[in-house]
C-alpha cells in the first residue's frame, strides 16, 4: 500500500479540473492564503487506516481493499450568493463520480456517487460540502510460513 501514491494521484486528479472552478483551492500540506471576502475551497482526502483482504493474488500476495472519501469544502462569503458553491458540485462530480483509475503504485480506484450537504457555517460564510466515496485496491505481500 502506498499512501503517498494515493495522495499524489487524488490531488493530481483534483488539480486537472482546477481551472473549472471560480475560486482558488487549498490542498493538504501546501501553503494557502485564504482570500479576503471571496470564495475559496479546501480539498480533503479521508482514507481508512485499515484495509480488508478481498482475495488472493498468487503465492505470498493478497488484494487489499481500502475505503475513503475525497471531499471538497467550498466557502462563500455570506451575501455573495450561493451559485458559486452549487455550480462547483457539478465540476467535482464530473471529476470523480463513477470514475475508475490507477496510480503510480499500481493501486486501482473506483469512485462512487457524489454526496453533498450544507453544514452549519462559521460567522460570515456559507459552506457547501461535496464528497465522493472511493475504494482503493492494492496488491500486497504477505509472509507465508510459521
Amino acid at each position: 500500500m502506498s499512501k503517498e501514491a494515493e495522495r499524489v494521484y487524488l490531488t493530481n486528479k483534483m488539480k486537472t479540473g482546477e481551472g473549472n472552478y471560480a475560486f482558488p483551492i487549498a490542498y493538504p500540506n501546501l501553503p494557502f492564503d485564504i482570500p479576503t471576502n471571496a470564495p475559496y475551497a479546501e480539498f480533503h482526502i479521508i482514507s481508512s487506516p485499515q484495509g480488508v483482504v478481498v482475495g488472493g493474488e498468487g503465492r505470498g500476495r493478497v488484494r487489499m481493499r481500502y475505503a475513503g472519501l475525497v471531499q471538497l469544502t467550498v466557502w462563500v462569503p455570506k451575501e455573495k450568493g450561493t451559485k458559486t458553491g452549487t455550480v462547483s458540485s457539478d465540476t467535482f462530480k464530473d471529476l470523480f463520480q463513477f470514475k475508475v483509475g490507477r496510480d503510480t503504485a499500481g493501486q486501482t480506484y473506483k469512485f462512487g456517487s457524489i454526496q453533498d450537504y450544507t453544514p452549519e457555517t462559521k460567522a460570515g460564510w456559507e459552506c457547501f460540502v461535496y464528497r465522493v466515496p472511493f475504494k482503493r485496491d492494492s496488491i500486497e505481500r504477505v509472509q507465508i510460513g510459521i
